[in-house]
């Protein structure tokens, strides 16, 4: 893991400290953060839907849905 070695800690290590600081893993903040931004983009942009998947890293709109569906509920 990159930001685990620009930590200077092991995979496990960055793993326990990011949970510890932030009670997420450091997949689970990442995925919180491109969906804060998503939606964040919805409501601000006249973007089209792919657009704002594409820039929020999804690898398609339906990607975007389906994982805004499990954040959200």
């Amino acid at each position: 893991m990159a930001l685990a070695q620009v930590a200077c800690l092991s995979p496990s290590q960055f793993h326990a400290q990011v949970k510890d600081c932030d009670g997420l893993t450091p997949h689970q903040y990442l995925l919180k953060t491109r969906l804060d931004h998503a939606a964040r983009l919805l409501r601000e942009s006249t973007l089209p839907l792919i657009r704002i998947a594409e820039e929020c890293g999804f690898s398609s709109q339906s990607a975007l849905t389906t994982a805004m569906h499990r954040y959200l509920g």
